[in-house]
């Protein structure tokens, strides 16, 4: 048994664990289905999509895309109808994910969803979670600043396994001084429990009100790909290929069926790939392992949840900005140009919706956001199809004219 590779899983897992309980438990949704269908994605996706360079290295964790929209159906119908309504969500990307392997994924990718799209995207996430990490960090100061300095003071000056275990140690610290601080509450669960599935209620007018907003996850997974592709130096997205990882990200949706929410390929966990600098596929199946060992053991997932929401946030604050980095790094890697007016208005458009406090047909946030950039990136597709076929008719007219004078 690998020890390090074991505790660079569990530290993948730690960093991941945050944002992947935050969206169950904004949604009243319950936190052990949410974390063992998390591991089932993640261990799928290391078993079944290996290609030339290994498996990708990603943890699938919950898809803070979706909150505001399962909200609505919760308010509109019911916990049942929500399942339901995620799995069909999960099931279109199953079935864009055979378009993307009859078409190609770097023709799909170039044609619908461009540097400028995925860019923007990935950035934007990381933007509207900047709030987030900030309010758990505001729950104390004192604990976050300390969590947040000896994660970044290890990843800068350190090398070696205090900088590969830094975001753990930081955590560890952290807790520490929350300790002495009297911030710990620990509150007791089984030491063993059985997670509380769910079955879902067929709707599908809820259903269709759900899948719209599989786009912000859709375009953001091609981000994914592309990013963890260039963090871990293996081209992903050419074997196993977009349509592959797709389709799995489709099936961790899909588990939405048995009372969870989507486990899809995440910003956060790319970007804590980034940071520790994981280049063994292996270090992701052990994540997931964690994960589904976490959903059973209620002592250890009460120890997690004893950690003090600063201390989380401390590190989230890294984490959450680090992922507006790989967008904005996109940028740069793809060398997207700005001095056309197109790319312009798709992303200032895609950050202003994004990031205001905007509701369109029910649409808002990244939902809105990646609503408005596909639809700007077809009807710019369609005016060069119309532009190129009237250059081809004019030339054709020209040779006519031509062969007659």
């Amino acid at each position: 048994m690998n020890i390090k590779r074991l505790f660079l899983g569990l530290e993948l897992f730690a960093i991941c664990f945050g944002a992947t309980v935050l969206v169950p438990l904004l949604t009243n949704i319950p936190t052990s289905v949410v974390l063992f269908t998390a591991g089932v994605a993640t261990l799928i996706m290391h078993y079944f999509c290996k290609g030339k360079y290994g498996a990708p290295i990603i943890f699938l964790g919950s898809s803070f895309a979706y909150i505001a929209p399962i909200l609505y159906v919760q308010k509109t119908w019911d916990m049942g109808s929500v399942f339901f309504a995620l799995g069909v969500a999960g099931l279109m990307k199953v079935i864009f994910s055979r378009i993307i392997k009859y078409f190609g994924s770097e023709l799909i990718a170039k044609k619908l969803f461009p540097p400028v799209i995925f860019g923007t995207m990935i950035t934007l996430i990381g933007l509207t979670l900047v709030n987030t990490g900030l309010d758990m960090a505001s729950s104390n100061w004192t604990l976050a600043l300390i969590t947040l300095a000896v994660a970044g003071i290890l990843m800068v000056f350190t090398k070696g396994i205090p900088n590969l275990f830094s975001v753990l140690i930081a955590v560890g610290v952290g807790y520490i001084a929350a300790l002495f601080m009297g911030e710990v509450t620990f509150n007791t669960l089984p030491v063993l429990r059985w997670p509380e599935f769910s079955i879902p209620r067929v709707n599908w007018a809820a259903a269709l009100y759900m899948i719209p907003f599989a786009l912000a996850p859709t375009m953001e997974h091609f981000g994914d790909i592309f990013a963890i592709s260039e963090a871990t130096g293996n081209q992903y997205y050419k074997s196993p290929g977009i349509h592959r990882t797709m389709l799995i990200d489709g099936i961790g949706t899909m588990l939405s069926f048995f009372g969870s929410v989507p486990n899809t390929t995440y910003s956060e966990g790319v970007s804590a790939v980034n940071i520790l600098k994981i280049k063994d596929d292996k270090v992701a199946r052990n994540a997931g392992i964690w994960a589904l060992i976490f959903s059973f053991i209620g002592l250890l997932s009460a120890f997690l949840q004893s950690i003090p929401t600063a201390v989380i946030g401390g590190v989230m604050v890294i984490l959450f900005g680090s992922i507006a980095t790989i967008g904005l790094k996109s940028f740069v890697r793809e060398k997207v140009d700005f001095g056309k007016s197109r790319n312009i208005l798709i992303a200032a458009l895609m950050f202003v919706f994004g990031l205001g406090d905007v509701s369109l047909w029910r649409f808002e946030g990244v939902g809105l956001a990646a609503l408005i950039g596909l639809s700007l990136q077809i009807i710019f597709l369609i005016y060069d199809s119309v532009v190129e076929e009237k250059k081809v008719n004019s030339e054709i007219k020209t040779d006519v004219y031509l062969e007659k004078a």
